[in-house]
C-alpha cells in the first residue's frame, strides 16, 4: 500500500487534518487510527468551542474555527451538536487590568466579546453567583460546545466520500527512514510507503516519537471533570463559565446537568501513562470540585453528583500547541501538544497543517509561532496577559 500523506490518529485533529487535505485535492491520503475515532482525548472533552484566548495568533485561530462549527452542516455535512451557550469569564483584582487588555484584543481581531463587564453585569447573566472575589468579567455571546464524537465522525466520513482511506483498529509499529527522511510506515496490518506523515496522535506522541528516536517536548496528564444535576429552582440552563480564580475552574452546561472541570487535585509533575491511567475520579478530586461549585453556586448545595470521568492531555512547556515539520525528519509533521485546547482549534488546525504540507504556509495563520524548535531554541510563546489561574495551575481542556 502507498499514500501521499498519511495522518496518524482519529482524534479531532487527524480527522481535521485529512479533510482539509481532501478539500485541497491532495490525492492518496490515509487516515489511520489505532482504535476507533475520537478513542482519545477527543471523545473525555468538555467540547466547549470559544475565542477567549490571551495570545492573538490562537484567538485567530479560534475565532475562524468557531465560524467552521457555526457552519459545520453547510461546509462538512452530519452533525455537529453545536450549542450556542456564550461564556462569561470571572476574574479578581489581580486579573482585571489583564482581562481589559485581552478583550481589547480579541475585539480588534473580530471576536464579539463585551467587557469588562461589572458585578451588576455579571450578576445580571448568571444571578446564582456569590462573587464576593470577583471584580469583572467579559461576555462572549457566540461561544458554546459541540458533540466531539459526531464532529469526528462527520469530518472522517466527509474526507471519506472525498477519497480519504480511513483505516480504524490500525497501529503504527515502526516508522523506516532514508537519509533522514520518511520512507514508509509500518502498521500491524502491513507497510504504507509514503514520504509524508501527520503526528496527530495527542498523548500516544511519544510512542510514535521512540519510533524516529526522538524525545518530544510534551508531558502527559490525567484532565478531569465531575457531572452534577442542578437542583430544581437553579433554572434552565446557564453560560459557560470560566471561574479564573476558582481556583481555575469551568462549568459547561450539559442538558439540566453541568460539567464542572479544571485542575482539581492534579498532583505537581505527574505524567501519566495513555494506555494505563485511571479514567474515573478520586474521591479526593470529587470532593475538590464540589466543594469548588458550592463555593461559587451556593445554591449547589443542594446539586447532586451523578458522575465523572477523567480523559489525557499532551501538554508542551508553553502550554501551546506543535504545528510544524520536524526539522530533524523531512516529511514528518508534527500536530501535537494540544495542552487541551485541541478540540476547539482542530477546524483551523487542520486547515493550516494541510496548507502546510501541499503548499509550504499556511494562508491565515503564522505557523512560525507554533514551530517545534521554539523550545530547543530557548524561545517558547510567551503571553504575558495570561491570568493567574489560580496561582500556577497547569493548562486545563476546557
Amino acid at each position: 500500500m502507498n499514500a501521499e500523506v498519511v495522518v496518524v490518529g482519529g482524534g479531532s485533529t487527524g480527522a481535521s487534518v485529512a479533510f482539509h487535505l481532501a478539500k485541497a485535492e491532495q490525492r492518496n491520503v490515509i487516515l489511520l487510527e489505532k482504535d476507533f475515532l475520537g478513542f482519545g482525548a477527543t471523545g473525555r472533552t468538555a467540547g466547549i468551542v470559544r475565542c477567549h484566548y490571551p495570545h492573538r495568533e490562537t484567538t485567530k485561530m479560534a475565532l475562524k474555527s468557531l465560524e467552521f462549527f457555526e457552519n459545520f452542516e453547510q461546509v462538512v455535512g452530519g452533525r455537529s451538536g453545536f450549542t450556542k451557550t456564550g461564556l462569561l469569564v470571572i476574574v479578581s483584582e489581580s486579573d482585571e487590568s489583564k482581562l481589559r487588555k485581552i478583550t481589547e484584543m480579541q475585539r480588534d481581531v473580530g471576536v464579539d466579546v463585551k467587557g469588562p463587564l461589572s458585578k451588576d453585569e455579571i450578576l445580571q447573566i448568571q444571578p446564582h453567583f456569590a462573587l464576593q472575589d470577583i471584580v469583572a468579567g467579559s461576555w462572549e455571546p457566540r461561544a458554546g460546545y459541540a458533540d466531539s464524537s459526531a464532529i469526528v465522525t462527520s469530518l472522517a466520513s466527509a474526507a471519506e466520500k472525498m477519497g480519504v482511506k480511513v483505516l480504524q483498529k490500525t497501529k503504527v509499529t515502526g516508522v523506516n527512514l532514508s537519509a533522514g527522511r520518511i520512507e514508509s510506515l509500518m502498521t500491524d496490518k502491513g507497510r504504507i510507503d509514503t514520504e509524508k506523515v501527520v503526528c496527530a496522535t495527542g498523548a500516544w506522541s511519544q510512542q510514535i516519537g521512540e519510533m524516529i528516536s526522538t524525545k518530544f517536548p510534551i508531558k502527559r496528564r490525567r484532565s478531569k471533570v465531575a457531572l452534577i444535576k442542578r437542583p430544581l429552582d437553579f433554572g434552565t440552563t446557564h453560560p459557560i463559565i470560566f471561574d479564573v480564580p476558582g481556583p481555575d475552574t469551568y462549568y459547561r452546561p450539559d442538558g439540566e446537568k453541568t460539567i464542572v472541570g479544571g485542575a482539581a487535585a492534579t498532583p505537581a509533575n505527574a505524567s501519566v501513562d495513555p494506555d494505563k491511567f485511571n479514567e474515573a475520579l478520586e474521591p479526593d478530586e470529587t470532593r475538590s470540585f464540589i466543594s469548588k461549585a458550592i463555593r461559587r453556586f451556593p445554591i449547589f448545595e443542594k446539586a447532586f453528583y451523578v458522575g465523572g470521568w477523567a480523559g489525557i492531555s499532551d501538554d508542551t512547556p508553553d502550554g501551546y500547541p506543535i504545528l510544524s515539520e520536524l526539522p530533524t525528519v523531512q516529511g514528518f509533521y508534527c500536530a501535537f501538544g494540544m495542552s487541551g485546547h485541541g478540540f476547539k482549534l482542530a477546524p483551523m488546525m487542520g486547515k493550516a497543517m494541510a496548507e502546510l504540507i501541499v503548499d509550504g504556509r499556511s494562508k491565515d495563520f503564522n505557523l512560525e509561532e507554533y514551530r517545534y524548535s521554539r523550545f530547543e531554541e530557548g524561545s517558547p510563546i510567551k503571553v504575558p496577559l495570561e491570568y493567574s489561574w489560580g496561582q500556577a495551575a497547569p493548562p486545563t481542556a476546557h
